[in-house]
């Protein structure tokens, strides 16, 4: 029998050195890695805050012109007289530019509107109940209504003019983490469809 030989070859393995060198560039990547995602997270989250307070926005926005165009603006004799949300006159000192009021309610001739608790709400019955129309994510801080014109046009004697309406909402979304509210403004103007003299 011949003798078999073996060689055996020096295996190398690696040194400490080397892994150690290994393990800290792998850190270093995991640690970059990891910071890019926790910022894409939060951005992803700021973008669905602010998608779900633009759609509250704009649906309670677009209940109020809805109303509006389709309901006639309530004039207390000759002038409009709810800026305050109560039934005292509007002074037109206190009214804006060319004859446009400046309301924090709304009042229709089939609905109310006007802010209450940070939320958007909406009677039907004159005033008696009152419902939210903002959900529960959303905080209204801000609702104006800028009302043309100043006098009443439904009555004879009055401006030969369509009634307008500008309604102006600022709206934040309550998030759990103050960096993810969004704050939002919207405006639109409408016309009320019904003119009768």
């Amino acid at each position: 029998m011949q003798n078999l030989k073996f060689k055996i070859q020096k295996s190398r393995g690696y040194t400490l050195m080397e892994m150690v060198v290994a393990v800290a560039i792998f850190i270093i990547v995991m640690t970059a890695i990891t910071g890019v995602f926790i910022a894409i997270l939060r951005v992803q989250r700021r973008t669905q805050a602010m998608q779900a307070t633009q759609q509250d926005a704009r649906w309670a926005m677009e209940t109020v012109a809805r109303y509006a165009r389709m309901n006639k603006v309530r004039y207390c004799g000759n002038n409009y007289c709810h800026c305050d949300g109560m039934n005292t006159p509007c002074p037109l000192e206190e009214g804006g530019i060319d004859g446009f009021i400046e309301a924090k309610a709304l009042y229709l001739e089939g609905a109310y509107f006007k802010k209450s608790d940070n939320k958007l709400q909406m009677s039907t019955d004159g005033g008696t109940t009152w419902s939210d129309i903002t959900p529960a994510g959303v905080s209204l801080e801000d609702l104006r209504f800028y009302i043309y014109p100043y006098e009443n046009p439904y009555e004879i004697g009055g401006p030969d003019e369509q009634s307008r309406i500008t309604i102006f909402i600022k709206t934040k979304s309550i998030g759990a983490k103050p960096e993810e509210e969004v704050v939002m403004n919207l405006q639109t103007t409408v016309s009320t469809r019904a003119y009768t003299r």
